[in-house]
């Protein structure tokens, strides 16, 4: 009798045991289903790292991957903003070696000079392009007589 009851047992433990799965999977299912049917991917990934019932883990990982659409990365930001200005980037050897031959050109004339005030306020216009073309480059005191 021991031995029925012992089976008994066991046999209720696991079918409650199958209930317990059974009601997982539906509730797992339906929030498969409530996924699928989100508009996008953001929107599930902010459901996941929203939801407290979520694993910790699950949550951070959704977070994670939903933090570079919600906030974007600085690099990116600055690159979109040079296209955006078309901004001219002179390399810092050259603008040292053009802002020397400024100072040389403008070295001993005074301030109301013609040759003092052809250098003074000029600062990207006066410097050459990607291929060469310069405005500084008419013998003014360039750096292609050093």
């Amino acid at each position: 009798m021991a031995a029925m009851d012992s089976i008994a047992s066991k046999f209720a433990e696991y079918e409650y045991t199958i209930k317990l799965l059974t009601a997982k999977l539906e509730e797992t299912a339906a929030e498969l289903e409530r996924v699928r049917a989100e508009s996008d991917a953001h929107s599930t990934l902010q459901s996941i790292y929203r939801n407290p019932a979520s694993s910790e883990g699950n949550r951070i990982k959704a977070a994670q991957a939903a933090l570079t659409v919600e906030k974007p990365r600085l690099a990116m930001t600055a690159y979109a903003g040079k296209d955006v200005t078309d901004e001219v980037i002179i390399p810092l050897a050259d603008l040292v070696r053009r802002r020397r031959a400024r100072v040389k050109a403008l070295e001993g004339l005074p301030p109301g000079h013609p040759r003092y005030l052809e250098w003074v306020d000029r600062d990207a216009a006066d410097f050459t392009d990607s291929v060469g073309n310069s405005s500084a480059g008419n013998g003014q005191g360039d750096d292609s007589d050093q």
